[in-house]
């Protein structure tokens, strides 16, 4: 973790100073079980041993209520002043580790991360077992996602779908670390409970950290599975959902390995998905099984085949925490749940409704541009963005809808939305015609 870590700050509180020649050895401190008071040293020692701390939570796989322990022993003696002291992207990684490993960090509260920390270590705060990001619910979703894949792809795949076991959403009960009757997990050893102020070496860069990624998708971005024996009545053409997609590709008795060779030489830099947050995984995929289908690779080899269409960041996610998964269902709810989130949804929507056509034309980037081609442009990045909404947010009559709020504050479009435009491309083409023919000024 890059700070500025100086070696002439002074104390993190200032009404302290660090005794003259006292260099803090970070692992023995920590080896000797004791207590740091952050008021009695340097913020650069105090960045140290959060640091060396959570490095260690980090190579001793803590987790859960172990680590919500551990974190309330080792920073006993933090408060919210010395938490205020530390740097904003050091804290923003410690919230981002407790929560992403099972220790519930209060979030979107007033009252900041430093007082949140404060709590956690004073108050001992149990996740709520109804909140979206608790592990325990994550869990439960993606058992029930699972049981979901287990019909959708149903005859389509000859492996059995492993479940993960369901969690109990009763609390568990704290034991207090000096009764536990099994060690509690640690990179280093530790004796007795910390009692004594210590004093660290050098900063190792080696003891940064970077936060796990998340364990478990988030269950609200899931794509909803769609039952084959009862589709849903549609009165109009929208983008299928990812389950559609799967369904659509029909099974093959064998499947040569060479189909994926063919369908790796077929794809494209571009039609890959990175994982970035103006791409729509859904659009990807939407590629992927038209290509996969071009290709002859069967479904029961998606899953196989499926890092065809990775790159970058995706591709990383893919190595790191999904490789050995072979369910394409699966692998396409930990991709929306990591990548498109209910926050990155909700980024989308707002971009959504934020999108008009006046705010377009006074943009810099369009100065001198002809108005029928920024609107147009505006019209493909709706498209863009439509696919990242929910379901039932992609059809074409909502595009329309939304094609006729983003003109509604130009009174010199009123003729255009009044001819009985009920279809999205005349509505398109003629506002496209009117801004070609000057009719409509920016």
């Amino acid at each position: 973790m890059a700070d500025s870590d100086d070696d002439t700050e002074g104390p993190a509180n200032p009404s302290h100073t660090e005794p003259p020649e006292s260099p803090l050895d970070v692992a023995q401190f920590y080896e000797q079980s004791q207590l740091l008071n952050p008021a009695l040293y340097k913020k650069k020692t105090v960045n140290e041993f959060i640091d060396y701390v959570f490095n260690s939570y980090k190579v001793g796989e803590l987790k859960d209520e172990v680590l919500t322990e551990e974190f309330r022993e080792d920073f006993a003696m933090f408060d919210r002043s010395n938490w205020a002291a530390i740097d904003k992207s050091r804290l923003a990684m410690i919230k981002l580790t407790l929560r992403n490993n099972g220790c519930y960090v209060p979030t979107g509260t007033k009252r900041g991360t430093p007082s949140d920390l404060e709590d956690v270590i004073v108050n001992s705060l149990q996740w709520p077992l109804n909140d979206p990001k608790c592990p325990a619910y994550i869990i439960n979703k993606v058992y029930e996602g699972r049981e979901r894949s287990e019909q959708l792809v149903g005859s389509n795949s000859p492996r059995s779908v492993q479940h993960y076991p369901r969690q109990h959403t009763e609390p568990a009960s704290r034991t207090p670390p000096h009764h536990r009757t099994e060690p509690v997990p640690r990179a280093l050893p530790a004796t007795e409970r910390r009692r004594t102020p210590f004093v660290p070496s050098p900063h190792d860069p080696s003891s940064s950290i970077e936060p796990r990624p998340e364990p478990f998708p988030h269950p609200l971005s899931q794509t909803p599975a769609i039952q084959p024996s009862s589709p849903p009545l549609r009165t109009e053409a929208r983008l299928p959902t990812a389950a559609e997609m799967i369904l659509a590709v029909q099974k093959e008795q064998s499947s040569p390995d060479n189909t994926i060779v063919t369908l790796t030489k077929m794809y494209g830099d571009k039609d890959k998905y990175s994982g970035a947050s103006d791409e729509s995984f859904l659009d990807k995929f939407s590629t992927f099984i038209d290509l996969s289908q071009r290709a002859g690779v069967s479904s029961e080899r998606l899953g196989i085949a499926f890092p065809v269409m990775l790159k970058e960041r995706a591709l990383d996610y893919y190595r790191q925490s999904c490789q050995k998964e072979r369910d394409i269902s699966t692998l396409v709810a930990y991709f929306e749940a990591h990548f498109e989130n209910i926050d990155h949804r909700l980024q989308k929507l707002d971009e959504w409704q934020s999108i008009n056509l006046t705010g377009e034309f006074r943009k810099e980037s369009n100065a001198g541009k002809p108005k029928s081609e920024v609107f147009n442009n505006m019209v493909n990045r709706l498209r863009q963005v439509q696919h990242s909404l929910p379901p039932e947010m992609r059809t074409e009559s909502m595009l329309h809808q939304k094609l006729l709020s983003a003109i509604r504050d130009m009174p010199e479009y009123a003729s255009i939305a009044s001819i009985g435009h009920t279809a999205l491309n005349p509505l398109v083409n003629g506002i496209t015609i009117a801004l070609g023919r000057g009719n409509v000024p920016g």
